[in-house]
């Protein structure tokens, strides 16, 4: 069955007769399985689409707090552990630094307007 639409391995999966999860490639998925010429993608490239990118990290992140399972599918340094050593190689491996929040590779002042205006900021309340 392919599925065009999807991304990832996560994103769609379905029962098959005997209560068992079954997951469906995705157009992606197969062009990325028989491309003409093979190259490996990017550690930390979890949508398969050759490029690390903010969904990337983003998933990466999620993983390292939830301790998400299979950890060799986001143990980027691949030390055997979810920790944020793997998104240190993450930024490390995209070339970035933190606080680089557009992923352009040079943290300065329109990474920190990005953040403002996106409400991601925790404010407190003082009195």
């Amino acid at each position: 069955m392919i599925n065009t639409g999807a991304l990832d391995w996560d994103n769609y999966a379905f029962r098959g007769v005997h209560g068992n999860e079954m997951k469906m490639l995705t157009g992606n998925m197969i062009e990325y399985l028989l491309g003409d010429t093979y190259s490996s993608p990017p550690p930390g490239d979890f949508d398969f689409n050759k490029r690390l990118e903010i969904a990337d990290i983003d998933r990466l992140t999620q993983a390292v707090r939830n301790q998400s399972s299979p950890v060799w599918k986001y143990d980027v340094n691949t030390d055997g552990q979810l920790t944020n050593s793997d998104r240190e190689a993450w930024i490390t491996t995209k070339g970035t630094n933190w606080g680089d929040t557009n992923l352009d590779g040079v943290f300065k002042p329109t990474d920190l307007i990005m953040v403002f205006g996106s409400g991601r900021v925790q404010r407190r309340n003082r009195r």
